[in-house]
């Protein structure tokens, strides 16, 4: 809606969220928001708890909070000198805590997997591939990018995840080569999905405003060799 507006529109509503940065109010207007409830799927509409909210807050606060976000990174950049650290990082200090969680979440949903065939009975490879992509590697899709950023043990620890998951697909035994199980279950490393993600993340940081934090970031960004 806002892109649709000639310039004089556009100028007029730089000029309220000035007024409002100088004065430091905001209409009240920007706050509020309303409320619709949601049914929930296969949820009995009776019920009140079978409803989800949902917020439908004012589109024009929603533009000005991303206006101050970048005004407010930009002075941090330029007097303080503040490094800017992506909210979709590991915890510096506790990588492995992230790991843990990952792998605990993931092994449950494998485990229920499970129990939809055996040796001699139960789903097809194709049906265990499908469960698998939406049901359990979606999790592990979670934060790929810092994942590439992570060690080669962080990686690995991830990795066994879907090593398992591919082998109970394709009925392999424990010595069946990796890169077998993922040619016959048509499924790719999680080390070029990560690497994907990075590079698809850098491009879009490229073609940010020249004054958005993941812009800087990105254009800042220096190599730091580590142990592994």
């Amino acid at each position: 809606m806002f892109q649709q507006l000639r310039s004089t529109g556009k100028m007029f509503l730089l000029s309220i969220i000035n007024q409002s940065w100088k004065q430091g109010r905001i209409p009240g207007a920007w706050e509020n928001a309303h409320i619709v409830p949601m049914l929930k799927k296969d949820k009995d509409p009776k019920e009140l708890k079978s409803y989800r909210p949902i917020s439908l807050t004012s589109c024009m606060g929603k533009v000005t909070k991303q206006n101050l976000n970048i005004r407010l990174s930009d002075q941090q950049l330029k007097r303080k000198n503040i490094q800017i650290i992506s909210e979709f990082n590991w915890t510096p200090s506790k990588p492995e805590t992230h790991v843990a969680n990952l792998k605990r979440k993931t092994m449950r949903r494998l485990s229920l997997t499970k129990r939809l065939t055996s040796t001699s009975w139960g789903s097809d490879m194709d049906t265990l591939r499908s469960l698998y992509l939406g049901y359990i590697r979606s999790v592990l899709y979670y934060n790929l990018c810092p994942q590439a950023s992570s060690s080669k043990t962080v990686q690995s620890e991830i990795d066994r995840v879907q090593n398992h998951a591919l082998r109970f697909i394709c009925g392999g035994m424990r010595s069946t080569p990796t890169a077998a199980c993922e040619i016959h279950a048509r499924i790719e490393p999680l080390g070029l999905r990560r690497e994907k993600a990075t590079l698809k993340m850098y491009e879009k940081a490229q073609r940010m405003n020249p004054h958005h934090p993941a812009k800087l970031l990105v254009e800042s960004w220096k190599k730091k060799d580590r142990i592994q």
